[in-house]
C-alpha cells in the first residue's frame, strides 16, 4: 500500500497513524476534523508526505457544495497545486 486516507474519529486517528507508520506507508491524508495536533506533530519531519486540514471530497470528483468550494478556492488562488 502506498498511501492512506484517514477518516476516523479523533480518538481513533493516533492508532491508525501508528499502524500506518509501522507498515511503512509514506503518504497519509488525514481528513479534515479527524486530526489532532499530536499526530501532526509526530509526522512532521518524519519523511511522510502528510496532508491535513483538507476535505478529500473537494479534490476527488467534487460535487454539490464541494464543487462550489473548489471554484471559490481557485478564484481566490487558495487551491493547492
Amino acid at each position: 500500500m502506498k498511501g492512506l486516507i484517514v477518516m476516523t474519529g479523533k480518538d481513533k486517528t493516533p492508532g491508525v497513524i501508528r499502524e500506518a507508520r509501522e507498515k511503512g506507508i509514506k503518504h497519509i491524508w488525514i481528513q479534515k476534523n479527524a486530526e489532532t495536533g499530536k499526530e501532526i506533530g509526530e509526522l512532521e519531519g518524519s519523511g511522510i508526505n502528510l496532508i491535513t486540514k483538507e476535505c478529500i471530497l473537494m479534490f476527488y470528483k467534487p460535487d454539490g457544495v464541494h464543487k462550489f468550494h473548489v471554484a471559490l478556492r481557485r478564484f481566490f488562488r487558495r487551491y493547492p497545486k
